[in-house]
């Protein structure tokens, strides 16, 4: 063998080997270095902004995991807030930088974002609502609680919790103000702070309680106006043509009494309400519909016809059609009188007890019962006694 081909076989056997390795070292940097490795390491790192600045080059089957993996952290953030194992910054950046690209289309890292923010402006109205209850602004408190989420599991039961705080506090508040004005025998300013009150909690009966005993403090006769819910069926079951059925039909019956005049009359705002209240009621819709049924109309037809002429109400159809004729008939009860009332009796057309036209009543200020009439005087004999009207003190 020549010295050449020495040469030559040295250097080959120098060069291969190094080539391999220069390949592999090539093969592996290409596959280190790659989109998909890129992202993996990143990952590992919680490095999310390579993991967002690679994803457009990833393959789709890969790009698809990636944005599983990152909808995956978005749902852990989202958690980590709520449950507050994170603050609000953190959880935010994290969505913003993954929604740019890799999430932009994805409905529930969408999702996760809008109930992050909804959390976060629930818990800014909770603080706020936490500073008005310690100044004992306990309205402004409420009206701050009540603002917090229901999917806010933490401080929604907290907030209900101070909700209740709060109102027992300023029913306390207004009770002992109402009394330090009844002290003062400033009946109509206890009235008018009770009342304010019952605006906000209308069901409250530690305040209904507190009105009723300042009325009767303030009433101590029956002055004033009262009214109560009465069943004018019978009279309007006439009307309608349909005597012997049970028709209910409340409306609002109204007394109004000055020194020395007793006002009896049915509000008129009421008439359409118990129309309502008629045809949502089974008997009285029966009875209807038998007047239709003499006509030749089955129920289903009349439901039809009713709704196609009058838009599908009973009610409308019986106040276009009955409206004049049961607000005449209603004004039977409209009666004015003279009266005179001594502890037990009221006397009606009379200026002193000197006739047999009475009533015996009872009343404690906040109602008043009329157990019983007796006498010829229209139209009191046309209605069922006992009746218990309640002060109307607005």
């Amino acid at each position: 063998m020549t010295d050449k081909k020495r040469l030559i076989k040295r250097i080959l056997f120098i060069v291969i080997p190094v080539v391999l390795v220069l390949a592999a070292v090539g093969a592996f940097l290409l596959w280190y270095l790659s989109p998909s490795k890129r992202v993996d390491r990143a990952f590992e790192t919680q490095d999310y902004e390579t993991v967002v600045e690679w994803y457009s080059k990833l393959k789709d089957e890969k790009a698809e995991e990636v944005q599983d993996r990152l909808i995956d952290i978005a749902k852990d953030y989202h958690d980590d807030y709520l449950n507050e194992k994170m603050k609000y910054k953190d959880a935010v950046e994290y969505y913003d930088l993954v929604m740019k690209e890799a999430l932009a289309d994805s409905r529930k890292a969408r999702k996760y974002r809008e109930e992050i923010e909804t959390v976060y402006q629930s818990r800014e109205d909770y603080s706020k609502a936490v500073e008005y209850m310690e100044e004992e602004r306990y309205l402004e408190a409420i009206e701050y609680f009540d603002k917090v989420s229901d999917i806010d599991d933490l401080y929604r039961v907290k907030a209900d919790e101070n909700i209740e705080y709060c109102r027992t506090e300023y029913i306390a508040e207004v009770i002992d103000k109402a009394d330090e004005l009844i002290a003062e025998e400033a009946y109509e300013e206890a009235k008018d702070v009770v009342l304010d009150a019952l605006d906000v909690f209308p069901d409250d009966e530690s305040l209904t309680a507190k009105l009723n005993e300042i009325a009767s403090l303030m009433y101590a006769d029956i002055k004033g106006t009262w009214t109560t819910s009465y069943d004018f069926g019978d009279l309007i079951a006439a009307e309608l043509g349909v005597s012997g059925y049970n028709i209910y039909f409340p409306a609002e019956l109204i007394f109004e009494f000055t020194d020395d005049k007793m006002h009896m009359y049915v509000s008129e705002d009421s008439i359409k309400p118990a129309l309502e209240a008629m045809t949502a009621d089974e008997e009285s819709m029966n009875a209807l519909y038998s007047v239709a049924e003499d006509y030749g109309f089955t129920k289903f037809q009349a439901d039809l016809l009713v709704g196609i002429v009058y838009g599908g109400s009973y009610a409308e159809f019986l106040m276009d059609q009955f409206g004049t004729e049961i607000q005449d008939a209603l004004e039977a009860f409209d009666y004015e009188t003279t009266y005179f009332a001594d502890s037990r009796k009221i006397y009606v057309n009379s200026s002193e007890s000197s006739n047999d036209n009475y009533y015996l009543y009872e009343t404690d200020g906040s109602t008043l019962d009329l157990n019983s009439y007796t006498g010829s005087g229209k139209p009191m004999g046309y209605l069922t006694y006992s009746i218990t009207l309640d002060r109307k003190l607005r």
